[in-house]
């Protein structure tokens, strides 16, 4: 099968949609499908690379992503969007067309394709747009924008043939928008279990928290600033913030202003000192806000399970994360606005290294179990080619002479190219 997969960031790009993207592509390959990835050449994060998988990658030249600027974004999205859809389109037919959500809408790229190819679509969504947009208050939800973004998206998601969903809170977001519940596969993300394998725990010293990644508008801040407060003379507990993001930079300002000695903001952990940093931590510490459920669904959780952490989530009940923590018993979970039941558990912890022990030990079972890294991609790889199964073939070149000899191609040629 030819698959077709369309996202700005891949290898040796070190985001998040990179790696998740990358693996998949390994798979792919190695289960004998002919791989194509129309990709930026903006770096996310930089990386020091490492075996590429064994893909035709074709780079879309333009400017380069730049994480701090919402104008710089918005201009190397555009660029990759039309690079995307000229190079797609003068592709030849490929089987699958695999689209990822960054950037937004980039599955209506997919959709040209599909249209113009006759190749079938898969849309991948790591986020659901334009709703986290209405959901963070970048677009007010009656506007003319959203309106009108929604209404493409729901007509994309219409005629795609299979979309992957990120958890069932997901799911149950893209049926109430109107998904038929048929095309719809749920596939958990993933963490690699021997790059994160567990380094140990920490026998003395005060419980670090730590959170590591992008702070966003998507992440709740305000739960964890009440607990870091009320703890704020409590030098059992330390908290650490590693990354970078909207989130990251009030929170700082806000804790340099309270005079918070206990928190400690560092830049981002690259991938390779990822083991180590997550293994500083008593416990990962997971938000997200209320508004998001089924709009985002956090990944990092399944980084601090690979590393034997357990999860201090605080979000909306019904997310993926809460699910998880509730079925594997990895951790505990908080609404926000629950920072004196946080702040009690953190207190608590800090005097019991035996529970978190223990929960640590049951989260890293849990993603040997279910979520590592070939369960994650078999899982996604089964979708793109459920996608594609329906395809008709095109006619062999032995076909084609044969018709040729015994009369006109017009049924034939009434066929993709």
């Amino acid at each position: 099968m030819k698959i077709l997969l369309v996202n700005q960031f891949f290898h040796p790009d070190e985001s998040p949609t990179s790696v998740l993207l990358t693996d998949v592509a390994r798979a792919a390959a190695e289960s004998g499908h002919a791989v194509t990835a129309i990709c930026g050449r903006g770096t996310y994060l930089e990386s020091e690379g490492g075996p590429p998988p064994a893909a035709c990658v074709i780079r879309v030249g333009g400017l380069r992503f730049r994480r701090g600027s919402a104008f710089g974004k918005l201009l190397s999205y555009i660029r990759f969007f039309v690079g995307a859809l000229f190079r797609g389109l003068a592709l030849g037919r490929q089987d699958v067309v695999v689209c990822l959500t960054t950037p937004p809408m980039l599955a209506c790229v997919g959709l040209a394709i599909k249209a113009v190819r006759g190749s079938r679509l898969a849309i991948w969504e790591m986020d659901l747009y334009p709703e986290v947009a209405v959901d963070v208050g970048a677009l007010a939800p009656h506007s003319a924008a959203a309106r009108v973004l929604a209404a493409i998206q729901r007509a994309v998601r219409h005629r795609a043939d299979v979309v992957i969903a990120l958890g069932e809170c997901m799911r149950e977001r893209l049926i109430a928008s109107g998904v038929p519940p048929a095309s719809i596969q749920v596939a958990h993300n993933w963490a690699d279990a021997d790059l994160l394998a567990p380094i140990g725990t920490q026998p003395s010293g005060p419980l670090t928290v730590l959170y590591s990644g992008n702070l966003g508008r998507a992440h709740d801040t305000g739960t964890i600033f009440g607990a870091m407060m009320a703890l704020g003379e409590d030098r059992r507990v330390r908290f650490v913030f590693a990354g970078a993001g909207a989130g990251h930079r009030v929170l700082a300002a806000h804790c340099a202003e309270a005079g918070l000695a206990n928190v400690e903001f560092w830049a981002y952990c690259p991938r390779r000192e990822l083991a180590a940093c997550l293994a500083s931590a008593d416990i990962g510490l997971v938000t997200q806000s209320a508004p998001t459920l089924g709009s985002v669904v956090p990944s990092k959780i399944y980084s601090l399970m690979a590393a034997g952490r357990p999860i201090l989530y605080i979000g909306p009940r019904g997310a993926t994360p809460h699910r998880l923590i509730e079925d594997h018993g990895c951790g505990w979970s908080f609404s926000t606005e629950e920072a004196g039941a946080v702040t009690e558990l953190l207190t608590r912890l800090a005097e019991d290294r035996q529970a978190l022990a223990e929960a640590g030990r049951r989260a890293r079972r849990a993603l040997e179990t279910h979520y590592e890294r070939h369960s994650g991609t078999v899982r996604v790889l089964d979708a793109i080619v459920k996608a594609g199964a329906t395809l008709p073939a095109l006619p062999t070149p032995e076909a084609r002479t044969a018709v040729s000899a015994n009369g006109p191609l017009s049924e034939l040629s009434k066929g993709p190219a």
